[in-house]
């Protein structure tokens, strides 16, 4: 009966150690993915196609196309905050600055369809555009 207790009392202390986190309140949702070829052997690959558009915030996808209204899907691993200034600034899995909505940049990806929607891969470089 001890021992059963005592693996009660441990279980429980394992639950209490739990950590659910809270995102931050600036953390914006964003569309990330492998592309299209996910678990295909052509993954990792890259379309050898670019945009060139001004990137807006959008509360569902994190960034769409300005032009076009396609959101856009960003590598696994990347994730957005909004700034003070309301923008949404999108950084690489390390942490770098990729681009920040309401800056116009040429993305070098492609369109499919996921899950029933459009997207703009941004699989390759994204170049910053002079104003």
């Amino acid at each position: 009966m001890r021992r059963a207790a005592i693996l009660f009392v441990l279980a429980l202390g394992l639950l209490g150690c739990t950590v659910v986190q809270t995102p931050p309140a600036d953390q914006v949702p964003l569309l990330t993915g492998d592309g299209p070829y996910a678990g295909t052997e052509a993954a990792g690959g890259c379309y050898t196609f670019q945009i060139t558009t001004k990137l807006i915030s959008d509360a569902k996808y994190g960034t769409m196309s300005q032009e076009s209204g396609i959101p856009v899907m960003w590598k696994t691993g990347y994730m957005a905050r909004r700034l003070d200034s309301g923008e949404v600034v999108v950084r690489d899995g390390s942490g770098n600055v990729v681009a920040t909505t309401g800056n116009t940049y040429t993305i070098q990806g492609g369109g499919f369809d996921y899950r029933g929607v459009r997207v703009f891969w941004a699989c390759g470089e994204v170049t910053p555009e002079p104003t």
